[in-house]
């Protein structure tokens, strides 16, 4: 099998899913070597094929409808395990990135066919257990996104940021000033619309800028 699929087809990843797509998608890019496989003579003569074992993996590699149906599902889970790779990854940091990424996997899913009942179950988790005003306040902070139509003024997000912040030192006269410098990052006033802070806007991570 190696020699006709050039390597080898299942590689253990972080998560049960992550495995299981990297197999799936692993399978599609050997599908001609595996296919050849299974229509030669070395395969038909070997034992193997005549067991009901062989049959069943020889029936199922030389159906189209299979592969059909396996690029479907790697289509519509393409997009969750590009969210899994960067939010497992310790280079960068991704608090700020978790909104953004949840937002763009459900753009990228309703353009494919027969994906909605994947959004439904993402929205279920996201609303239910993922979802914290951390994420929201993150997002809106992370001058990556802040100055995208329609971020700046979302009230959600907004009250987010305010949540996040009392909670960290709610006695603090430093409380007061916070509005007044949330609306000078909103509005790119002061430093933040400096030429240096503009043009490092998607340069730099938040922490950073």
């Amino acid at each position: 099998m190696r020699e006709f699929c050039k390597g080898e087809i299942i590689r253990p990843a972080t998560t049960r899913f992550v495995t299981n797509y990297i197999a799936l998608d692993s399978l599609l890019k050997k599908k001609s070597g595996l296919k050849q496989l299974f229509t030669r003579e070395d395969w038909a003569n070997h034992n193997f094929s005549h067991s009901n074992a062989g049959r069943m993996v020889e029936s199922i590699v030389l159906d189209h409808s299979f592969w059909t149906q396996s690029e479907h599902v790697c289509q519509v889970f393409e997009p969750l395990y590009k969210v899994l790779r960067i939010v497992h990854t310790e280079v960068d940091p991704t608090m700020g990135a978790i909104y953004e990424l949840i937002r763009v996997v459900k753009e990228e899913l309703e353009k494919k066919h027969g994906a909605r009942w994947v959004i439904k179950i993402i929205d279920d988790r996201w609303y239910k257990t993922l979802y914290h005003d951390l994420h929201a306040a993150a997002y809106y902070l992370n001058p990556r996104y802040q100055y995208r139509p329609g971020v700046g003024d979302d009230g959600t997000l907004i009250r987010a940021v305010h949540k996040v912040y009392s909670k960290l030192d709610p006695a603090s006269p430093a409380v007061g000033q916070f509005g007044n410098e949330l609306t000078w990052f909103k509005d790119a006033r002061r430093t933040f619309g400096e030429p240096t802070s503009v043009a490092a806007r998607t340069k730099m991570s938040p922490t950073e800028w």
